[in-house]
Formats: C-alpha cells, sequence, structure tokens
C-alpha cells in the first residue's frame, strides 16, 4: 500500500515537473511522516541511489528571468523579403522576437525557448551561433516545433566582465503547414508562458485560390520555397492562351494533337541529368482549380488520359562555359482551348555537397521556340535563421547578408568569404568619452576619437552582424569589399565584378545606427571573365525612309574562340549612335547579324521598314582585345519600294454605238503618316492603262466621270449608267496590280413600291406576306402585268418598269386565291392610295392598309315552361355556358359564365363572341327544380357555334314540369271495456292538404267505423293534416292516439301532421279506446247495545251486482265505511250479512241493512252508501249444568289451541335454537 501511494506521488511529482532527487526526498519524508513500513523507505532510498546513479547528465535548464518579447510574424519568401498579402499554405514565415537577460544571472547551460503552433514549422534544423563581438556565448537548435538557445562557457567570462544587460534577436523562418481562420496563434514561450501573435494581414491562414489565367503565355515559376539542405532545383513553367497559339500559328482545340518545343536555360549553380519531367494541365475556365498529370517524361512513349495522348521529353544539351546549361523540351498532345498547362522539373545542385548554397542567385529562363515570348525566374535564398547579441541601450549595429548573383556562380566556391571595410563617425558633437561604457573596435578609433576605420568578414549566403554595438546616431559610411580577400579565390580565367551594396532596395554604401537594432544591408557580387574587352557597334541609316526608319535597331552578336564555347548576347543601338557589348574574353572574334526580318519583335527591335528595301554593310568581324573596345559599323541604306497599278474599262448593256469611245479616271493613293498622291489615266473602251510609279504601300482607288457635263464623262443620254469598280489595291514591288471598271448601260426605267400596313384585330392572325397583282399602262404601249409579295409592315419594289408608265395594284382578298389576304373571321377594309406614274431614278409609293376587324356575334337563349305556372322568383332560370376558340384568346367572360332566364320566353343574349366560338349551353339543375313538381328539361340545341352561317343562334331550353301526387289511409281502432257501446257508431275525420306548388288546398273528410279503413288518393305532394271530430259516447270515457306510420311524430293535440310525398301512402291510424262510468257502494257498521268490545270487532259482508260482480267485505265495527268495487253505472247491487259474523254469545242481534241491502250506481264515481245497523239485546241468565254452547266456548277453544299452539310453537323454536346451535 505504500509503495504503491509513493509511486503515485513520484508519478505525480514527475508531472508537475520536480525533479528526480526532489520527488525522492519528498517521498522519504512522507514516508518518514507515515506509520507505515520501513521497509519501503529503505527501497526508496535505494531506489534513489540507483536512480541516481543511472540518470543521465542534466539537461539545459530553462532560465525564466530571460525575456521573450516583441514576438512577430512577416509573411517573407525565401530570401526573407517581406511579401504582401496574407500567409498560405505553403508559404514562408519569418517569426523575429527579442530576447533579454537584463535581470538574469546568466550561466553557463542556461537557455530559452519559443515553441511553434501546429500551422507553422520551422524551415531548417541547422544550428545557429550566439555570438558578441568574436567570441561564441552559445548555439541555438531546432527541436521539432521548439527553438531552444543554450549559453555556453562564453557567457561566463563575459558575465564576470561585468555585462549583466545582455539581449538581442533572433529569426526563424518557418513553413507554413495548415490554414486557419484565427488572426493570431499560440506561441510558448520558455515552456509555461503562451504569446498570442498576430498573422500578417487579415485573414488568418488561407489555402491558396486557383484562378484561370485567360492568357497565360509562358510564366517561369519555382515549386515550393529553395532552403538550406536542398539537393533538387524543381522549376516549372506554364504556357497557353491565345497570344502564345497566335504566336505558334496552332490552335488549341482539344482534338488535333500539337507539338510545341521550348527552349530553356539553367542557370549557373545547377546541373543535369534532369531527376524528373512531368506534364500537368492546370487551370483551366472550366476547372480552375485542376492540377492533372498528362505524362511523366521520364517513362517512354506517349500516356493516355480522359483528356487524350499526351507526352513530354526533355534534353539537356552540354554546359556552356558561364555555368548555364540549355534544355529542349517538346510537348505533344491535343490541347485544349482556354486550359493552361504546365511542365514540372527538377535537376541537381553544383557543388562539392550537392546542395543549394546560400546567398546565390539561380536563375533559369524557357522561350516558346520560333517566338520571342520568354519568361524568367530567379530563386534565392539566405540562412534560415539568425540569433544576435546586444549589449546596452543607445546602441546597435548593422548586419550584411552575402550573395552570389547567377553569372558564372558555378565558379564560387560554397563558403567564400570577404572581407568589408567601412567608417564610421559618432554622433555629432561627441566623442569616446561620451561614451564610456563603449568598447570601440580593436585598432579601428582615429586620434580625433570620434571617427574610425573597421572590417569585418562576410560569408557567402549567411546574414553577418558587425560584433561591436556603435552608440544610436553613428553614422556607417564608405561600405566597401575588397575582393581580393575572396576566400577561396576565384579559378582562372575569372574575376570579381564591383560590388553592390543595398538597403532594401536602394543601392547605398552609407547608414546611420539605430537603436538596439541591426540595420540589414544586402551585398551582391557578381563574377565575370578575366583579361576582356569589347567591342561596339555604330548604327549610320541612310536613303529614303527618314523618319521612317527605326529609332533603335537589334543585333545577335556571336564571340567564337577556338575550342571555347561560343559566346553570344544582343546589343541594341540607336539611330546614329554606337553602343559596346557585355565583357569578352579577350581573342573572341566577334560578328554581329541584324535583326531585319519582319515580325521580329518583343524585347527586340527589328530593322524592317514595310515599303522600303534594306541594304545592310557591315564592316568586318573584330577580334576582342584587352582593354579594348573594336567598332564594328553597320549601315542601313533604305530605298523606296515603287509599283504600279493598271485601269481595265469594260463597256456593256444596251448603249452600244452610243457609248464613247474613251473614259476619264481620278486616282487617288493614300499612306498612313504620307500626303496622298493624285492623277488622271484616260482608258479606251475594252482596253488597259498602266499608271505612273507609286511607292510601295499606298492604297489606291479610282474614281470615274460620270456626271453630265464633265469633261470625258462617261454619261449618255437616256440611260442609265452602272459603273462597277474593282476594290483598291494596295501598290506591291514592281508589281501591276489592275482595277477592272465596268460600266453598263441600261435604258431608263423606274419602279413603283408598295407598302403593305395592316391594322385592326388579327394580330398573328394576319397573313405574314400580301399578294398584289399590278398593271401599268401607257399610251401607244402594250400594257405590263406582275406581281408583288409584300410582307407585313415591310415595302417591296416592283420590277423595272419604263418610265411614264402609270401603275396600278388590286390586292389578292377572295377566300382560297393564292397569297389571299383573307383572314377566315374577320372582315377586312382595305385602303389603296392612287396610282403612280413611272419616274426616272424615282420609286413612287402605294399604300396599301388592310384592317381586319373580327367577325363577332352572339348567341341567345330562351325559356319555355310547360305544365305549370310560376311567378316571381320561382319563374327564374340559369343556364350555364362554356366556350372556346381554336386560335382567338378569349376573355373570361367569353370563355364561361352564366344567363338569367325567365320563363315568360323572352331571350336573353350572350357576350360578343369571335366567328368560330363553340358554345355549350346547360341549364343547372338546381334552376330547374321546383317544388312539387316533376322537371324535363329539353334543348333545341345543347351546343351552338356562332359564325358566318349562324352569326346570333338561339337556343330554346324547354322545362315541362308534372305535379307529384301521393295519399293517405285512415284507419279506425275501437277498444277498451266501453267498446261495445260505440259498435255502430262511425267516426268522421277531417283533412286539409296544402300542395307544395302552391295550389289551392285540398280539404275533405273521412268516414269509417271501428276496424274500418278510409283511403284518400290523388293528393297533391305537400303536406297533410288529419283531426278527427268528436267521438264521445254516453256511459264511457275516451281517449283517441294518432300514429303515423307507426311514429306519433307530427301528432299534437288530436292532429296529425305529415308530408304528402310523390307516389307514397301514409299509414295514420286512429284509436278510440273507451272506458265505462263506473261508481261503487260503501258499507258501515253501526253497533247498538252489546259490549264496547263490539265496536271493536270485524263484520263480514257479501255483495252480489247485476254485472256478475260478488265478492265480500270486511267492515269494522267503529262505523268505518268500507267501499265495495267499482262497478258500471247503472250495475245494482245487493249487500247481506253473514249471521256467524254479527253473532254475540249472550246477546240477541237484530240486523238491518239500509234500502234492504240493495243499491243501483246511477252516477260516474258516486259512492252509495249502506249502513249496517246490529242491536244488541242481552239475553237473561237461565241456570244450567252445561253453560249454552256460545260463542264463548268458541273463544276457548280458540285459546285452548292457541295455548297448545304456543306451547307447540315454544317447543318448535326450541328444537329449532337446539338444531342451530347444533
Amino acid at each position: 500500500m505504500c509503495s504503491v501511494f509513493g509511486l503515485f506521488w513520484f508519478q505525480l511529482m514527475m508531472m508537475k515537473g520536480e525533479s528526480m532527487h526532489t520527488s525522492i526526498r519528498s517521498l522519504l519524508s512522507r514516508a518518514v511522516r507515515s506509520r507505515v513500513a520501513g521497509v519501503a523507505v529503505a527501497l526508496l532510498a535505494a531506489l534513489g541511489i540507483v536512480v541516481q546513479g543511472l540518470a543521465a547528465p542534466a539537461a539545459a535548464d530553462v532560465n525564466p528571468q530571460i525575456e521573450i518579447t516583441n514576438v512577430s510574424l512577416t509573411k517573407v519568401n525565401s530570401a526573407n523579403e517581406p511579401q504582401t498579402g496574407p500567409l498560405y499554405v505553403d508559404s514562408l514565415a519569418l517569426l523575429k522576437f527579442d530576447w533579454k537577460a537584463l535581470t538574469a544571472q546568466v550561466h553557463e547551460g542556461d537557455s530559452f525557448t519559443i515553441a511553434l503552433p501546429p500551422e507553422l514549422q520551422f524551415n531548417s534544423n541547422l544550428v545557429r551561433s550566439m555570438k558578441y563581438g568574436g567570441t561564441e556565448v552559445g548555439s541555438c537548435t531546432v527541436d521539432g516545433q521548439t527553438f531552444t538557445c543554450t549559453f555556453g562557457s562564453g557567457i561566463t567570462q563575459l558575465m564576470l566582465s561585468g555585462n549583466h544587460d545582455i539581449h538581442g534577436t533572433a529569426g526563424y523562418q518557418l513553413t507554413v503547414m495548415r490554414s486557419t481562420t484565427q488572426e493570431k496563434l499560440p506561441f510558448v514561450i520558455n515552456g509555461d508562458k503562451t504569446v498570442q501573435v498576430d498573422l500578417p494581414e487579415t485573414g488568418g491562414i488561407i489555402v491558396g485560390q486557383s484562378k484561370y489565367n485567360l492568357d497565360k503565355r509562358i510564366y517561369k515559376g519555382y515549386t515550393g520555397s529553395m532552403k538550406e539542405g536542398d539537393t533538387k532545383a524543381t522549376w516549372l513553367f506554364h504556357f497557353g492562351g491565345p497570344s502564345l497559339q497566335q504566336a505558334l500559328n496552332l490552335t488549341f482545340d482539344g482534338q488535333t494533337k500539337q507539338t510545341i518545343t521550348f527552349k530553356d536555360t539553367l542557370g549557373a549553380g545547377m546541373k543535369c541529368p534532369l531527376q524528373s519531367v512531368i506534364l500537368y494541365a492546370v487551370d483551366s475556365e472550366e476547372n480552375p482549380s485542376q492540377s492533372f498529370e498528362l505524362d511523366n517524361g521520364l517513362e517512354p512513349g506517349p500516356k493516355t488520359t480522359d483528356q487524350g495522348a499526351f507526352e513530354v521529353t526533355g534534353k539537356c544539351d552540354e554546359p556552356k562555359a558561364d555555368g548555364t546549361t540549355p534544355i529542349t523540351f517538346e510537348v505533344k498532345g491535343p490541347f485544349r482551348a482556354k486550359t493552361n498547362y504546365q511542365v514540372s522539373y527538377s535537376t541537381l545542385f553544383t557543388g562539392d555537397d550537392g546542395k543549394a548554397l546560400p546567398g546565390t542567385d539561380y536563375t533559369n529562363t524557357v522561350s516558346a521556340d520560333g517566338t520571342t515570348i520568354t519568361s524568367t525566374n530567379t530563386v534565392s535564398f539566405v540562412a534560415a535563421g539568425f540569433v544576435t547579441v546586444s549589449m546596452r541601450q543607445g546602441e546597435g549595429t548593422f548586419s550584411i547578408t552575402k550573395k552570389i548573383a547567377s553569372d558564372y556562380a558555378n565558379q564560387v566556391a560554397a563558403g567564400v568569404t570577404f572581407e568589408v571595410a567601412f567608417n564610421y563617425e559618432l554622433p555629432a558633437g561627441t566623442t569616446k568619452a561620451d561614451y564610456p561604457n563603449w568598447t570601440p573596435p580593436a585598432n579601428s578609433l582615429n586620434a580625433d576619437q570620434r571617427t574610425g576605420t573597421a572590417t569585418m568578414k562576410v560569408t557567402r549566403g549567411q546574414t553577418i552582424s558587425f560584433p561591436i554595438p556603435f552608440p544610436t546616431g553613428t553614422v556607417i559610411s564608405n561600405l566597401r569589399e575588397n575582393t581580393s580577400t575572396a576566400d577561396p579565390v576565384l579559378p582562372d580565367g575569372y574575376v570579381w565584378k564591383d560590388p553592390k551594396f543595398t538597403i532594401g532596395s536602394t543601392a547605398t554604401t552609407s547608414l546611420t545606427i539605430g537603436d538596439q537594432t541591426t540595420t540589414k544591408v544586402d551585398l551582391l557580387n557578381t563574377v565575370g571573365a578575366a583579361d576582356t574587352g569589347r567591342f561596339s557597334v555604330t548604327k549610320t541609316v541612310a536613303g529614303d525612309a527618314g523618319s521612317d526608319a527605326p529609332a533603335s535597331y537589334t543585333f545577335d552578336y556571336t564571340c567564337k574562340a577556338e575550342g571555347k564555347d561560343p559566346m553570344t548576347g544582343i546589343i541594341v543601338v540607336g539611330k546614329g549612335e554606337t553602343k559596346e557589348s557585355d565583357e569578352i574574353p579577350v581573342g573572341y572574334s566577334c560578328s554581329v547579324k541584324e535583326r531585319v526580318d519582319w515580325g521580329l519583335d518583343g524585347t527586340a527591335y527589328t530593322a524592317y521598314l514595310e515599303g522600303y528595301t534594306l541594304d545592310v554593310t557591315t564592316s568586318p568581324d573584330v577580334t576582342i582585345a584587352k582593354g579594348a573596345v573594336s567598332n564594328i559599323d553597320v549601315t542601313n541604306t533604305y530605298t523606296r519600294d515603287t509599283g504600279r497599278f493598271s485601269v481595265t474599262k469594260t463597256v456593256a448593256g444596251d448603249a452600244g454605238d452610243k457609248a464613247p469611245a474613251s473614259y476619264t479616271f481620278d486616282y487617288t493613293c493614300k499612306a498612313e503618316g504620307k500626303d496622298p498622291m493624285t492623277g488622271i489615266i484616260v482608258v479606251g473602251k475594252g482596253e488597259t492603262k498602266e499608271s505612273g510609279e507609286i511607292p510601295v504601300g499606298y492604297s489606291c482607288s479610282v474614281k470615274e466621270r460620270v456626271d453630265k457635263g464633265q469633261d470625258g464623262t462617261a454619261y449618255v443620254e437616256g440611260y442609265t449608267l452602272d459603273v462597277t469598280t474593282g476594290a483598291a489595291v494596295t501598290i506591291a514591288k514592281d508589281a501591276v496590280s489592275n482595277i477592272d471598271v465596268t460600266n453598263t448601260y441600261t435604258r431608263d426605267l423606274g419602279r413603283f413600291s408598295v407598302t403593305k400596313t395592316v391594322a385592326g384585330e388579327a394580330g398573328s392572325d394576319a397573313p405574314s406576306s400580301y399578294t398584289f397583282d399590278y398593271t401599268c399602262k401607257a399610251d401607244g404601249k402594250d400594257p405590263m402585268t406582275g406581281t408583288i409579295v409584300v410582307g407585313k409592315g415591310k415595302t417591296k419594289n416592283s420590277d423595272e418598269i419604263p418610265v411614264g408608265y402609270s401603275c396600278t395594284v388590286k390586292e389578292r382578298v377572295d377566300k382560297g386565291q393564292d397569297g389571299t389576304a383573307y383572314v377566315e373571321g374577320y372582315t377586312l377594309d382595305v385602303v389603296a392610295s392612287p396610282d403612280v406614274t413611272i419616274a426616272k431614278g424615282a420609286v413612287p409609293n402605294i399604300d396599301v392598309a388592310n384592317t381586319y376587324t373580327l367577325n363577332k356575334g352572339t348567341f341567345s337563349v330562351k325559356k319555355v315552361v310547360e305544365g305549370a305556372t310560376f311567378t316571381g322568383a320561382d319563374n327564374t332560370f340559369t343556364v350555364q355556358y362554356n366556350c372556346k376558340h381554336n386560335s382567338v384568346a378569349l376573355t373570361d367572360a367569353q370563355k364561361a359564365g352564366s344567363l338569367t332566364l325567365t320563363g315568360n320566353g323572352t331571350a336573353v343574349t350572350s357576350p360578343s363572341l369571335p366567328f368560330g366560338t363553340s358554345c355549350t349551353i346547360k341549364e343547372t339543375e338546381s334552376s330547374a327544380q321546383r317544388a312539387g313538381y316533376a322537371v324535363a328539361t329539353a334543348y333545341n340545341a345543347g351546343q351552338v357555334t356562332v359564325g358566318t352561317d349562324t352569326p346570333s343562334p338561339e337556343v330554346t331550353v324547354t322545362n315541362t314540369y308534372t305535379p307529384l301526387k301521393g295519399g293517405f289511409v285512415i284507419s279506425k281502432t275501437v277498444d277498451g271495456d266501453g267498446a261495445a257501446l260505440a259498435k255502430d257508431t262511425q267516426f268522421t275525420f277531417d283533412y286539409t292538404c296544402t300542395p307544395l306548388t302552391g295550389a289551392a288546398q285540398v280539404k275533405g273528410t273521412v268516414v269509417v267505423k271501428g276496424g274500418e279503413n278510409g283511403a284518400v288518393t290523388d293528393v297533391p305532394v305537400g303536406s297533410c293534416s288529419v283531426s278527427e271530430r268528436d267521438a264521445t259516447i254516453d256511459g264511457a270515457s275516451l281517449n283517441t292516439v294518432l300514429t303515423v306510420d307507426g311514429s306519433s311524430d307530427g301528432v299534437n293535440n288530436g292532429r296529425a301532421v305529415f308530408n304528402v310525398k310523390d307516389g307514397v301512402t301514409v299509414k295514420v291510424a286512429a284509436t278510440n279506446t273507451y272506458v265505462l262510468d263506473r261508481g261503487s257502494f260503501s258499507v258501515a257498521k253501526k253497533v247498538v247495545g252489546g259490549a264496547d268490545s263490539f265496536t271493536k270487532d270485524t263484520f263480514v259482508f257479501d255483495y252480489v251486482c247485476t254485472d256478475g260482480t260478488e265478492g265480500r267485505l270486511d267492515v269494522p265495527g267503529d262505523g268505518t265505511a268500507v267501499e265495495g268495487p267499482r262497478v258500471p253505472t247503472g250495475t245494482e247491487c245487493t249487500v247481506t250479512e253473514r249471521a256467524q259474523t254479527a253473532n254475540r254469545d249472550g246477546y240477541t242481534v237484530t240486523s238491518e241493512l239500509s234500502d234492504n241491502g240493495k243499491v243501483t250506481i246511477s252516477q260516474k264515481d258516486a259512492v252509495v252508501a249502506v249502513t249496517a245497523t246490529n242491536t244488541y239485546t242481552p239475553v237473561p241468565k237461565v241456570p244450567s249444568k252445561q253453560l249454552a254452547k256460545t260463542g264463548a266456548s268458541n273463544v276457548a277453544v280458540v285459546g285452548v289451541v292457541g295455548s297448545l299452539l304456543v306451547v307447540v310453537g315454544g317447543v318448535l323454536i326450541a328444537l329449532r335454537r337446539r338444531r342451530h346451535d347444533a
């Protein structure tokens, strides 16, 4: 348990960054405080010893007191030159920051770090030294995403010297790896502090957007960025666009296989063989982002793709003395329009280690063979990172980045160094004494204690800061390089040209020191050949060209020496000027060739001049002598080229002998920027005549004299002259271009025209053309006839007609005629202007206007009603119509609608409709229906067409109404106990029926006896009510129930109301229930004498009635009347008392009933009272052994029996209980 706990703490402390020793000490102290195992402590102690013994040497410790500030990102190219725009994937950024150890006690092994976010990556992992003066105080390395600078032993002596305000700057080139939309990225400083750094411009890091270049021509580029350690240079060139196709005299159509040759010059510092050659199809109008491989040139033969079969080849020639290598590329395939292509290829670097050299210009040029279209690109780079060490505020320094130009760069050693000297001057009014903490460069300060001269060593491709800072404001001047100090030296035959110092884009050799800044100076060296000379070309222009002669002339020169590669170049010389060549090695023989062919343009100038013959006289070749400039004289003599033109006269037509024998022409010859030349040529009929000499290039035209009265005119009275003259001709050297002129004489004729105007409603239905027959007459002449077809809105001329004829036209308008203006369904009105007379040169017009009016009609509908007569709203009917036309668009009202009719037969008219409209008419079903009637609707025509034959068709809609009829039957039922009283009674029913049609009510009676039915038929459809007259009879009460078809619905207060439907018999049932009138009688007992208990006794009476009713009544003796049964009125009943219930022991009884017990029920609900009086008289007592048998014995018996019953009952109850208990 304890060991596990300890191990956990050990891991935790390691995670927290504690050292192994600290972890073990903490763990041991916790183990001592713990009550758990000393064994674990011993083990941990032993483990600590073992770990301590096995631990690797301690890594550099980050000193958190070393600050990193002013972290920034700048978009740059491989030479660390700032670029515009946001970063994009694969672009370069320069990371720069300041580091400060102003308050830190820096020791050997202390370090500071900066870690990159994942979007960026260091461009090199080479070690960079930290130097102050000539002393190395540390070094900086790259490990993955982290840049670490560690101070070495040199820092110790610097600190001991009292330099505690150590600070500096650093920069490192980064490659952009990922895109992001964030405007800032996090950098981790010294492992525990995060700084957000702004990205250049806005938009984060973007992915490069492809865009179609409409006219690419040729573009030379480099793939990616060149950097330290590269072993291959990967170049590319794009080609495409109409300008290139025009220059090559090719058309990219995606079908025709084309072959294009490109001449490429690989600059010094690079060499063949080619490592790769690939042809791609890149941006196109259809797909701007495409990059499609078409062929790999290192694989034999063409490659077939979806875009066709393509092939690319590359062939290297022998390298030249200047280190360049010619390469010929040939591409073949069906190149597409609006598509650009790319050839990408890689080569090797020269040099001992075969790697790219920093500070070197690598140049590559490509041109399309046979054209002047060319493109050049130069790529260079510098060391990917730098670190500077500065000491104090108020001081600064400068750096020099050494670069080598591409010329003969292959002759320069990779690590060549140079010595640069400069002058410095402290700020005005100050001396060394004003800067007690400043130590000037060794042995550099002059006696005035404010100026001095110092030197520094610079290395190819590196940025070297002058190690000793200067006070702010110090002026550095006269930066100069002694190329003789170059180490190693150039090979024999090559020399260093003048070095070039620049700050930014400005050439300068001076600067002013800034506060705690390092001013960046670029130093470019160019290699040239040793023992050189030059030649010059002097241009003289003579002859006729004058100001037309070109201002400049281009010469291609070739210089040769035995056993040497030839040297070539171009010299452009102004008219009357002399221009020198570049330096050329001594002993080379040089000749020049002037560009004189038409079409050589672009960056060069041609001596060719249109219209002139050029004679070029060139002095002999010259041999280059050291320090001398041999001249070549070139004289251009321009002689004006001339030619002639001729005129051939042909005469045709009707004039015959009346035509002139000769014809006069005025000619004019013009040239741009020149005065025109004029003259006269007289040519005979059928002859050809030449002009005088005219300069080449002039354009000559002729004009014949044809006006009446002109000298030499071709005019002939009475005839029309048609002159056909050939096109103007351009004078060519030693050639005679001919102009044919034909005069055709035609008897004077004229024409007339017809203009057709179309108006009205026909629109597109109107014909597109119209035919006219014309007749032209003249006195004494045969009439002339013809036909003219004129388009709508157009004017058409007739054939030619002799002057003086009068012409009239007649349009074809009849149906069926060829070309007729007739349009079905329209009325045509034709208005023509008057006849015309033919005149020479005039075309009198006849205007003919056609106005089309759409033929329209209507239909009408009337209503006929038969079998019934309606008034008011019932006499209104609605019919609907639907219309269509095959060619005319109808309005909504014309397409469909409704008409409201009355039954009086008045016709109603539809909206106006174009002829040809077909309409369907139908009465709405609900409109025809009438209550109480069946209706049949008939149409004399259900569909009509409005047209020429029937412009106003009429439709009759006949509705025939038939009244609807039904009936009812009354059935009589008589029941109840009084039914016999109504045995022969006749029952009378009254009925009233109201027809739905609104006709008069139908009334009547129905008489039936019980058990009979009474039927009423032919009742108009509508509603009926039935009621029964009084059916009461004496001696009985009456209850009448009415039902209709078995239901009491519609029955109220003895009246049945129901609907009569067509062909249906309604069943009305009337049931009379008679209940006889009844009364009753009552018996009351009156007790006179006797014991008081007698009033409490019950007395029994029997009754018999004449209706058959009989029974008994138990009447109490207290006088309460007991009612007998209800019996029909008129019934007689006899009441008798039972003697045994009236007798009492010891008494005699006399019973007396009122009316002797006979009653008659005479009135309904009457109760006839009967009184029964019992008079009791005690019986006198007579001695006897035995009591008389009276009612008391019965009482005793009853008592005994009762006692026995009580005993038995008790026994039974006891037995029951016992049984229950059991």
